[in-house]
């Protein structure tokens, strides 16, 4: 069988609930973690978990996918509802840090422009390394890798690697990226026009 054989698959489990990581779900989560941090997501070490930037074009992003601004917010959510002790007892070894974060959590907050100072930042970074955190970016992720290949296969496309490269794109761009005038003054989403007629040079050109 050829390396690059499309039908290969051997990508490990690990361990998340709602979706199993395999075929192209897998292969797109690997893909979308190479770019944002650098490597596979099944070479990911622990070090990649507690990314956080907080500036990141204007806002705070976090984990292994650079979830940004209020889905970074969301990742911690997700967290709180795994495991709502373990996040309960960071927040409160932070301080008033720790306590802007809670309720953040608890009751919402706009972190679409929020840019956190460096003690919030550390709060941040260990609920993203504690053991909830971890399981939460692991079971977004592969929530997340599907939601792009729906969106993808939504549009006409069928070709695996096309729909990789697109996924990749709408997690860097938006969901909105195949759709007209979604970033004002008639400027159309970066995959609009984008066709299952297309190869995939023809869909990065």
């Amino acid at each position: 069988i050829s390396v690059n054989n499309d039908s290969i698959a051997c990508y490990g489990d690990i361990g998340v609930s709602t979706i199993q990581s395999t075929g192209l779900n897998s292969v797109t989560r690997n893909v979308i973690c190479h770019n944002e941090v650098g490597v596979l997501y099944d070479e990911i070490n622990t070090d990649y978990y507690g990314s956080v930037i907080a500036n990141d074009v204007g806002a705070i992003s976090v984990g292994v996918y650079g979830w940004h601004g209020n889905k970074a917010l969301s990742i911690l959510q997700k967290a709180y509802e795994i495991n709502s002790g373990m996040i309960n007892n960071i927040a409160s070894s932070y301080g008033t840090s720790g306590a802007y974060v809670f309720d953040s959590i608890i009751n919402g907050a706009d972190w679409s422009n929020y840019i956190p100072n460096e003690n919030v930042c550390s709060c941040i970074k260990s609920m993203l390394l504690a053991e909830a955190g971890k399981e939460a970016q692991d079971e977004i992720s592969l929530e997340d890798a599907q939601s792009y290949i729906d969106i993808c296969t939504n549009n006409g496309l069928s070709d695996r690697k096309s729909i990789a490269y697109c996924c990749d794109i709408l997690n860097q761009y938006g969901t909105a990226s195949f759709n007209s005038n979604v970033y004002g003054a008639g400027s159309n989403g970066v995959l609009f026009g984008v066709s299952e007629s297309m190869s995939l040079d023809d869909i990065y050109n």
